[in-house]
C-alpha cells in the first residue's frame, strides 16, 4: 500500500485524561499545518462488573450523548466525535478503517511494569496493527522543527527515513539520522550508504544537509536519550517476530515505553512506499545499488 503523506484525515483517540486532550492539541498543530480532517473517537470498553453480580452496563444514548458532550466540552463544540463501543485498539483500528483516515494521533500513558503487563498499552497494539502512520503523545507538540530517524540499513527502515523526510519536507523540519551498529562495521561503508540515502530524499531535505550519529549501545535506550534534543522521532513499526515481541516488544515499542518526545511510527510493511518517486520504475532502476541490504550494517 502507499502510505498519504501528508494526510487528509486524521482520527484522534481521546479519553478524559491529559494524555487524551495533549493528544488532540498535537493533531490540531499537526492538522493545520497539513490542512487535514481532524475527528475525535472516544471508544467505550463495556465495563465488567467482576464484583457484583449486576450485568455489564452497555452504550445506552444517554451515556453516548453524555460522552459526546465531555468530549466536545474539553476539545471544542464544533468537533467531529464518533463514539463506539468496542474493545479500545480494536475499536480505533475499525473505524480508522471505515473513516479510511491517513494517520492516527494518541495519546500514551507511559504505564510501566506489572501495570502495563496487566493491562497493556492501547498505543502499542495501535502501533503494532495499524496500516497507517501514528504519532504517539505525552505531552503536547507545539511544534515540530527537527525529527530524529533511527536507521539500521536495512530493507524494512527505508520506508521510515523516507516518510520521515516527507514529514519534514511538510512541516519545514530538520531532519537527521541516528544509527545503533549491532557490532563492528566500515566508517567507509556506513558514509556511502548514507549518502546515497540521502540522495534519494526530497530536494528541501538534502538541502539542509542531514547528520548521521552514531552511538552504541542498546537501541531503544539510546533512542530515547538521543530524542532529548528533537522535537519527534520517526521509527518503523517492524514486528519481529510473535516470541520475540511478546517478550521484549518490537525497538518501537520499547522507545515509546521510555521516550517522552512524540513518536512518529511507520509501518514498514513490504511495499509500503511513502515517497512517490520510488513507485516509479525508470526511478528505482537508477537508485544507487547502496539502498539493497548492507552486509556489516545492519543492527537489531
Amino acid at each position: 500500500m502507499t502510505i498519504n503523506l501528508p494526510p487528509k484525515k486524521i482520527l484522534v483517540p481521546v479519553d478524559f485524561s491529559k494524555q487524551g486532550f495533549d493528544a488532540w492539541k498535537t493533531a490540531s498543530t499537526l492538522g493545520r499545518a497539513l490542512c487535514a480532517e481532524l475527528e475525535a473517537v472516544y471508544v467505550y470498553e463495556t465495563p465488567m462488573n467482576v464484583d457484583s453480580a449486576l450485568p455489564p452496563q452497555p452504550l445506552t444514548p444517554d451515556l453516548d450523548a453524555s460522552f459526546r458532550a465531555g468530549i466536545r466540552k474539553m476539545i471544542g463544540k464544533e468537533v467531529r466525535v464518533a463514539v463506539i463501543e468496542d474493545q479500545a485498539v480494536r475499536g480505533i483500528l475499525s473505524l480508522a478503517k471505515a473513516r479510511k483516515a491517513d494517520m492516527i494521533v494518541m495519546g500514551t500513558h507511559g504505564r510501566k511494569g506489572l501495570r502495563r503487563a496487566l493491562l497493556g498499552s492501547v498505543a502499542e497494539g495501535v502501533l503494532r496493527r495499524s496500516p497507517v502512520p501514528v504519532v504517539t503523545v505525552r505531552s503536547e507538540l507545539e511544534r515540530c522543527n527537527s525529527i530524529l530517524a533511527p536507521i539500521n540499513f536495512k530493507r524494512y527502515s527505508l520506508n521510515a527515513i523516507v516518510g520521515a523526510a516527507k514529514f519534514a519536507e511538510l512541516l519545514s523540519a530538520r531532519l537527521d539520522a541516528l544509527f545503533v551498529p549491532d557490532g563492528p562495521y566500515s566508517k567507509a561503508l556506513l558514509d556511502e550508504a548514507f549518502e546515497a540515502l540521502v540522495r534519494c530524499l526530497p530536494k528541501a531535505i538534502q538541502e539542509r544537509r542531514p547528520l548521521l550519529f552514531v552511538r552504541h549501545g542498546d537501541p531503544a535506550s539510546i533512542i530515547a536519550e538521543a530524542a532529548g534534543g528533537y522535537d519527534m522521532v520517526a521509527l518503523a513499526s517492524h514486528a519481529r517476530g510473535r516470541f520475540a515481541e511478546r517478550l521484549l516488544g518490537t525497538t518501537a515499542e520499547r522507545v515509546l515505553r521510555r521516550c517522552p518526545t512524540p513518536i512518529l511510527c511507520i509501518p514498514a510493511e513490504p511495499g509500503n512506499v511513502v515517497h512517490a518517486a520510488l513507485e516509479d520504475p525508470q526511478t528505482r532502476a537508477e537508485q544507487p545499488p547502496t539502498l539493497a541490504l548492507w552486509p556489516g550494517l545492519g543492527s537489531a
